[in-house]
């Protein structure tokens, strides 16, 4: 589950009085597991800054060999001073049959930048569960970065669970790039899911 920047945002304004519109990462993943299947997935990253306050959607959307009945979504709404490290956060997580889960947090993206690379961290909560989203990726040479991701989830009654991700990524030109990623559950290397793809980005 992953918004990413590769070799730093792409940015577009278009202003009208005060607004001005933000389209950050933007790129659609193609990615295989082996001869028979295939996924498909989507990042979308856009902002909307007016009279001082900013409000982002950023949303990760993907699917097995085009089945709708494997479709995934995770869909983030920020809300905060326009240019603050620190806002409130709202990750809706969807499947073809409808809502999973709803939490409200905190988004800060302060603590990757003086590691010296981007991501965020999400906080958050719901009524029957606490939550929190580690996403970190710096570049480790010329067109090439590696980001993790680690989904955290905390019930209040039962066992918490891990989703991990990492990837490794080198760009081809201005907007492709390669990759290879591995999708964990609870820390079990050996019913990872490892797959190898080609990107685009905006």
């Amino acid at each position: 589950m992953l918004a990413s920047c590769l070799s730093g945002k792409t940015a577009m304004a278009q202003s009208a009085g005060a607004q001005r519109i933000n389209l950050g990462y933007n790129a659609v993943e193609v990615s295989g597991q082996d001869t028979k299947d295939f996924r498909a997935r989507a990042y979308a990253d856009i902002g909307l800054s007016m009279s001082g306050v900013q409000i982002g959607y950023h949303g990760l959307n993907e699917m097995n060999n085009l089945d709708p009945g494997t479709f995934f979504g995770k869909e983030v709404f920020t809300l905060g001073k326009a240019g603050a490290s620190s806002q409130a956060v709202a990750v809706m997580k969807l499947d073809s049959k409808g809502i999973i889960d709803v939490k409200y947090g905190v988004r800060n993206t302060g603590l990757p930048k003086k590691l010296s690379g981007y991501g965020y961290l999400d906080i958050a909560a719901s009524g029957n569960s606490a939550g929190a989203i580690i996403f970190y990726g710096r570049g480790i040479g010329k067109g090439v970065s590696v980001e993790t991701l680690q989904d955290m989830k905390f019930p209040f009654t039962g066992r918490p669970s891990v989703y991990s991700e990492l990837q490794l990524n080198r760009e081809i030109g201005r907007r492709g790039f390669l990759f290879g990623r591995a999708e964990v559950d609870n820390f079990n290397m050996r019913k990872g899911r490892y797959l190898v793809g080609i990107g685009i980005k905006r």
